[in-house]
């Protein structure tokens, strides 16, 4: 029988362009530096599973919301120092497969290459039945990550082999698609460690950062550290170590990096005839023109000024 298979090569200078919804999956990436080059995405699509592909040209933060019934595995070919998902440091080779409904953060340091499979529950069951195979899946709100391996190579050879052809504009056939099924199935049943559950009552790190990105999304600007402590309930302390622990970096930085993010969609998508580059800064928290303008152009490679002339 076959199969639609849909590929798409992309690049990502903007971002506000990183972010949307891949096959049930919320994604969304926060850049934070400007980067030498632009992020590039392969997509491969069929009624049986979607693959993702990122090369990052610019370090980011991502974060993704991921439904029930959805299984994930990521691939990571290349690792720099600094990778690290859901509070788990990454290295070239290692494999990781999320549980479902949950949140999850990462931090991509420019360069990193990696690749993830998603594919549905009924599907996993029926490859299960067709393989004869076993399948473990960690639990909800948690990560197994299995070490470089022979069954985590294949099923990374099988991932980045699709992201080749559809690079090279070549067709994608049934054999590619059973290749990839098998490398997801066999990742996933192979030797791995899952991450601890934390203690009963005890929000980890990842809860914290997600916590206080969802609250500055529904304030709508960068809020104080008083206003975090009164709508996360934890203190300074618990908060700085939360984001240094999740994202390598103190939550006043990752905050500054959310609302710079916000000001280039704001000054991307506003009317040049009635915004002004000070009054959008001004509803995002940023008092201080100069400095918002100076890290705003380091960040983008631009002044804000000349965003929104873009867009007139």
């Amino acid at each position: 029988m076959q199969h639609p298979i849909e590929s798409e090569v992309s690049t990502i200078r903007e971002v506000d362009r990183y972010g949307g919804a891949i096959h049930g999956v919320h994604v969304e990436s926060m850049r934070t530096s400007r980067g030498s080059s632009a992020t590039t995405v392969v997509s491969v699509r069929s009624d049986r599973f979607t693959t993702n592909s990122v090369r990052s040209g610019f370090a980011a933060v991502g974060r993704s919301t991921i439904p029930d019934g959805i299984a994930i595995a990521c691939a990571f070919r290349v690792a720099p120092t600094g990778a690290r998902w859901s509070g788990v440091d990454l290295g070239a080779g290692d494999v990781i497969t999320y549980g479902t409904g949950a949140e999850h953060i990462g931090i991509n340091p420019e360069g990193l290459e990696m690749s993830f499979m998603i594919v549905s529950l009924d599907r996993l069951d029926t490859l299960a039945g067709i393989y004869d195979h076993s399948v473990r899946l960690p639990a909800p709100g948690r990560i197994t990550v299995c070490p470089s391996h022979r069954a985590a190579r294949r099923f990374a050879k099988a991932l980045f082999a699709l992201r080749d052809r559809a690079l090279l504009g070549e067709p994608i056939d049934e054999e590619d698609l059973a290749a990839a099924e098998k490398g997801f199935l066999r990742a996933v049943a192979g030797p791995a460690y899952e991450r601890e559950a934390r203690p009963p009552g005890i929000i980890d790190d990842q809860q914290v950062v997600a916590s206080c990105l969802r609250f500055a999304d529904d304030l709508g600007r960068i809020p104080t550290m008083q206003e975090i402590h009164e709508a996360v309930f934890v203190s300074e302390r618990r908060l700085r170590y939360a984001f240094q622990r999740a994202l390598g970096m103190p939550p006043s930085v990752a905050l500054r990096a959310w609302g710079l993010d916000r000001a280039r969609r704001g000054l991307l998508s506003a009317d040049p005839s009635n915004a002004t580059v000070t009054g959008i800064a001004n509803q995002l928290g940023f008092s201080h023109h100069g400095r918002f303008a100076s890290r705003y152009r380091a960040a983008f490679g631009e002044h804000p000024q000349r965003t929104l002339r873009r867009t007139a």
